[in-house]
């Protein structure tokens, strides 16, 4: 499966918006693999949701409501381990 790229630029809108003043290359190439793991997950669930009403197609009300019942707990995303290693960096 393709894996979707986010922009650098939206990157940087959002960590601005975050409060921070940027973000590493390093930041970046994490952040769309956890992007693209958060969007996947809420996309497999709306459809599960979509195809309970008797519908193929995601509508917005399939992704907000998959979108609220998602759990933001420590380790939710596989393969994205919360915490931090020896040095203060995040673990991989």
């Amino acid at each position: 499966m393709k894996q979707t790229e986010f922009t650098p630029e939206a990157f940087e809108e959002l960590v601005r918006d975050a409060g921070a003043e940027g973000i590493s290359a390093d930041g970046m190439a994490t952040m769309n693999e956890v992007m693209h793991t958060y969007a996947l997950y809420i996309s497999r669930y709306a459809y599960e949701i979509a195809r309970h009403k008797g519908r193929s197609t995601i509508a917005d009300e399939d992704i907000r409501l998959a979108a609220m019942n998602v759990n933001l707990g420590g380790g939710f995303l596989p393969g994205v381990q919360m915490g931090h290693g020896a040095a203060g960096e995040p673990v991989k």
